[in-house]
């Protein structure tokens, strides 16, 4: 009987620990049911990647390389959230997503929105292609869409407008000189060369031409106008210089292909007969330089009135010995004292009364008739006689005969006595 009692009892007690094990095991079951539902909906919610955490968090503002907040175009759901009740989805309230302008540079702009709550899935389209990222001029307009957790979903739009940018040409007036090269005008634009065409350009010839200028210009630039401007080619002259024997020059300005026929008298060099050397003057293509050339070397003469005196034979050529005769290629003549017992060489005088003590003197080479003076003067009486009457006088003898001369009587007149009235 007391075995019976405690048999049961260690049943009892061992049906009581199995329920209680059967209890733990339920509840392990429900706990596990429960996390398997939940992985489920986080699958759903994140692309069948419980895991993912591409979503936005923090709240910021995409940036221009990345409209959709996220980086990526497709990165989130935007569809409504479902099995929620639509009231109580809560309204988008902060966000600003404005329209911009700019004008045309070359330059990428983009639409970016501000203010969405952390978490939202933003995605950017135009005409329902995904990017809000525009360089070319144009108006673009661009829809956003946010989507959230919790949040009604909203689309707004805003207007990108790239304007064209306006260039300022200038195509002006040219005038050149002919040289026979092709010329031509040109704009002045900040454009691709290639996007202006000309028409009358590539001139050679002298005359006035209109050019015409076209500007193919893409949508990013305001259109231009065809414009025209003038290309002048005028006649080109060349110069003709005459350079004369004294250093000067003539310079004549003549048309191209002319001849030149107003040529001018040589500049004269005293002791020279001076023309001009050869030059073709006719269908002037080019500056031209002529030159003088002398022809003919003039011969001076000097002559002497000695008044009584002898003569050096340094002062007279052998040729002829009464006078002395030079050209400009011959050596300069220091003049010589000449000889008169009894008086002093007081010097040599040309016509005009000055001085000569070099031939040519100051004055240039030229005929000339130099006096010889004494002091004292001679008297005329005796100048004229002896000029008759010395055989010096007519051959001009060296020094070396002047003894012998002055040992010859002087000739005398005789003057007749009158006696004073008393």
């Amino acid at each position: 009987m007391d075995f019976d009692k405690d048999k049961k009892a260690r049943a009892a007690r061992y049906d009581g620990r199995a329920g209680k094990w059967r209890l733990l095991l339920l509840i392990l079951a429900v706990i596990v049911a429960v996390a398997v539902l939940f992985t489920a909906t986080a699958c759903d919610k994140n692309g069948g990647n419980p895991y993912n955490d591409s979503t936005e968090e923090q709240g910021d503002a995409p940036s221009d390389e990345e409209p959709n907040g996220n980086g990526d175009d497709n990165g989130g759901d935007d569809t409504d959230t479902p099995d929620e009740p639509a009231d109580s989805l809560k309204d988008f309230e902060t966000i600003i997503f404005s329209s911009k302008q700019y004008v045309y540079d070359g330059q990428p702009h983009t639409l970016v929105a501000e203010g969405y709550p952390s978490g939202t899935i933003v995605s950017y389209s135009v005409d329902g292609n995904d990017g809000a990222t525009f360089t070319d001029a144009g108006v673009y307009l661009v829809s956003a869409r946010f989507v959230k957790s919790g949040y009604k979903p909203l689309t707004l739009t805003a207007t990108l407008t790239i304007t064209p940018l306006t260039l300022t040409a200038k195509f002006e007036d040219v005038t050149v000189v002919w040289d026979g090269q092709a010329h031509s005008v040109y704009a002045e634009i900040d454009a691709p060369s290639e996007c202006v065409t000309y028409e009358g350009n590539g001139q050679t010839e002298v005359g006035e031409y209109t050019v015409r200028a076209h500007f193919e210009l893409s949508k990013n630039y305001t259109p231009i106008a065809d414009m025209t401007a003038k290309l002048t080619i005028t006649e080109r002259y060349y110069s003709v210089r005459f350079h004369h024997i004294d250093g000067q020059i003539e310079e004549f300005s003549v048309r191209r292909g002319d001849s030149f026929t107003a040529i001018p008298e040589p500049h004269q060099r005293p002791g020279f007969e001076v023309g001009w050397m050869d030059a073709d003057l006719s269908n002037i293509q080019g500056d031209v330089d002529v030159y003088t050339k002398v022809l003919d070397t003039y011969t001076y003469t000097v002559q002497y009135v000695l008044n009584g005196g002898i003569n050096e034979q340094h002062n007279v050529t052998p040729e002829t010995p009464s006078m002395y005769t030079y050209t400009m290629d011959d050596e300069p003549l220091t003049l010589a004292d000449p000889i008169y017992n009894g008086h002093e060489f007081l010097g040599w005088y040309d016509e005009d009364g000055d001085r000569v003590t070099v031939i040519p003197d100051e004055k240039g080479p030229r005929d000339m008739v130099l006096t010889a003076k004494w002091y004292p003067d001679p008297p005329a009486e005796q100048n004229i006689a002896a000029n008759k009457q010395s055989p010096c006088l007519s051959f001009f003898p060296t020094a070396a005969h002047a003894d012998i001369l002055l040992a010859l009587p002087l000739p005398r007149r005789e003057v007749a006595y009158i006696p004073p009235a008393l």
